[in-house]
């Protein structure tokens, strides 16, 4: 397989084409194959895959994955291919998201940089909410626990800058602001009656 050089783990610049020679194709033939990462502000990163038809000598047309918010492409212990997936799931998730990509940061473009710092926004606030709604914290207990890694993502906004690892917070603290036992929903339970549906339990 040639590439481009690797860096640690073998995580590869979004922009690198990589290429798999003697790729199966079909039963009987082999081909080249390539890798490829493709990225559209707002939607994410996918993942291309094509080969050249050994018959021919022309392209196939490429196969495309789905968006993924962010992606790197790797190159395991046995020399395949594969996609690491940056979903920014969850508190936890998001931390640990922009802990990866503060390592990689220069694997991305400038372009991409700035999508992942909208994106790590975007779920910050989102997981600030559902701890609201689903969990009964109170948004001003969790507001000085995640005003630093707000204040991080707009600074990466503005400048472009590398502050990926200043996303951070504490999650023992954030967790304890849950309300214990919490229930954002009850159901009703009806008996039907001679005057109709009379509720009879509410869990």
């Amino acid at each position: 397989m040639s590439n481009t050089t690797t860096t640690p783990r073998a995580y590869q610049p979004t922009t690198a084409k990589l290429t798999a020679e003697n790729y199966p194709y079909g039963y009987t033939l082999r081909t080249t194959a390539f890798y490829s990462l493709d990225f559209k502000p707002g939607k994410g990163f996918r993942h291309v895959f094509q080969t050249i038809n050994p018959k021919t000598g022309k392209l196939n047309n490429p196969k495309r994955g789905t968006y993924s918010p962010g992606a790197l492409l790797y190159i395991n212990d046995e020399g395949h291919v594969k996609m690491k997936h940056i979903e920014f799931y969850g508190m936890q998730g998001i931390l640990n998201d922009c802990q990866f990509i503060a390592q990689y940061f220069d694997l991305f473009t400038p372009e991409q940089i700035k999508h992942l710092y909208a994106h790590a926004f975007t779920m910050l606030k989102v997981s600030t909410k559902a701890q609201v709604i689903y969990k009964g914290a109170n948004f001003e207990d969790l507001r000085p626990l995640v005003e630093k890694a707000v204040n991080a993502c707009i600074e990466g906004l503005n400048t472009g800058k590398n502050v990926f690892f200043q996303i951070s917070i504490d999650l023992e603290k954030w967790e304890a602001c849950a309300v214990p036992n919490y229930k954002p929903f009850r159901s009703t339970t009806y008996e039907v009656t001679g005057a109709g549906l009379v509720p009879v339990s509410n869990e």
